[in-house]
């Protein structure tokens, strides 16, 4: 083929027959799958890497693939996008908390005004008792 492992070469391969107890054998499906990866020279546009020095570590095969994926600068520009939507999410979240404990104290205002409205009626000293009396 054209390409060879830099690392390590693969030793000759003998075709001899293994007894079914010796190992597994492939099925129909691995073989094919096999067959059409060898006939396959790019994987999501990357062409495949045959060294065997950058496939034995998956961080340097990431890598590898990476410097060599088409689609990374799109990938780049969502992440910023992202980022961004992130920071805002952040921001809006905060008003709404900020705006939130301002309602809660709104409402404790509320309640504390007719608990004053409420015990003055009760005890006859509010000048809303005696409005209500007159008409």
């Amino acid at each position: 083929g054209k390409h060879r492992d830099v690392c390590k070469q693969r030793p000759s391969v003998t075709h001899e027959k293994r007894p079914a107890s010796q190992g597994k054998r492939r099925s129909m499906d691995q073989r094919k799958s096999s067959r059409q990866a060898d006939l396959n020279p790019c994987i999501a546009g990357v062409p495949r890497c045959r060294d065997a020095c950058i496939l034995d570590d998956p961080n340097v095969a990431f890598a590898w693939f990476k410097e060599r994926y088409p689609g990374l600068s799109t990938i780049d520009e969502n992440n910023n996008i992202l980022r961004e939507k992130i920071s805002d999410a952040k921001s809006i979240g905060k008003r709404v908390e900020t705006i939130r404990s301002r309602i809660d104290a709104h409402k404790l205002n509320i309640e504390k005004t007719r608990k004053n409205h409420a015990i003055s009626l009760i005890s006859g000293r509010g000048e809303l008792r005696e409005q209500l009396e007159k008409e």
